[in-house]
């Protein structure tokens, strides 16, 4: 996944959204993004071991998880209540810099993204 794009830590979403996302991976947010089915089956039991709503989520992936509504399951980390909270004193004009351009470029500022950190110590927001 980090190929293409941040590895976005799969605590970030519940397991219901990483199913539906890994079951579309034909048409990936415009993409084909493909997998052997022994590919795709491993990829997808990993990240529901490690998703939002797992038995031995953190803290922070269940303060994640209750912000989703049980009946909601996005596919987008930017379009969840606890992405909203924690980013509602961001300008639009800090997400339309040019070394960021878009809410999901996370390591634009989150130096260690793709570690899965999101410190807001470690924070780096990219001047003009």
């Amino acid at each position: 996944c980090g190929s293409c794009h941040t590895a976005y830590a799969p605590g970030l979403l519940p397991a219901r959204s990483w199913h539906k996302m890994m079951a579309t991976l034909t048409d990936h947010f415009g993409d084909d993004a493909s997998l052997s089915e022994p590919q795709r089956l491993e990829i997808t039991k990993a990240l529901e071991i490690m998703a939002a709503d797992s038995p031995q989520a953190s803290m922070r992936m269940r303060r994640i998880n209750s912000a989703i509504p049980a009946a909601m399951t996005p596919l987008r980390i930017t379009e969840t209540g606890y992405f909203k909270y924690m980013h509602d004193e961001v300008r639009p004009s800090i997400w339309r810099r040019k070394k960021i351009g878009t809410l999901a470029n996370c390591v634009a500022c989150h130096q260690r993204a793709n570690e899965g950190r999101y410190s807001e110590r470690e924070i780096q927001i990219p001047p003009q």
